[in-house]
């Protein structure tokens, strides 16, 4: 059995550590899906240039600092209990008018470079420089991609 679970981002929801909890229980791995707005303060968005929409857009939202160091927490935990990190890219955006399904090649490009810049730069972003890094380095860790669905396609 797959299970895709895409948006990983601890919020009020919790539900990073939710599905880490599920993982433990039944003694499986998953790949977590990681936004890389999770990592990007609210009051940085003007960083992530979106293809084909304004800076700063997103149709998720970005976090606040307590959001990103409690999802740096839930990435650290998944990524030494063994499951992977993956990436869901950025702004979600879905459907017509700039949606994922409309981007160029070299707009994805630019897409899964921020992505990764954010995820990367999380502790500069935020300004907690003192915090522990990431356990793992992401360019050499990322496993796999989720994109946003594209309202009236299938994906899988």
């Amino acid at each position: 059995m797959v299970f895709s679970w895409d948006g990983a981002g601890e919020d009020s929801q919790r539900l990073f550590s939710h599905f880490r909890k599920v993982a433990r229980e039944n003694n499986a791995t998953m790949t977590y899906f990681l936004s890389g707005v999770y990592m990007l303060p609210e009051e940085k968005r003007d960083l992530y240039r979106p293809p084909q929409h304004s800076p700063g857009r997103s149709d998720i939202g970005f976090n606040d600092a307590q959001g990103i160091a409690e999802t740096v927490k839930q990435l650290r935990l998944a990524w030494l209990e063994g499951n992977e990190i993956g990436t869901h890219f950025n702004g979600h955006f879905c459907g017509s008018g700039g949606g994922v399904g409309e981007w160029s090649v070299d707009e994805w490009k630019d897409e899964i470079a921020q992505a990764k810049s954010f995820v990367k730069t999380w502790k500069t972003n935020t300004g907690m420089k003192n915090s522990a890094p990431l356990p793992f380095d992401y360019d050499k860790e990322l496993i796999g991609a989720r994109t946003p669905a594209s309202r009236g396609r299938r994906t899988s």
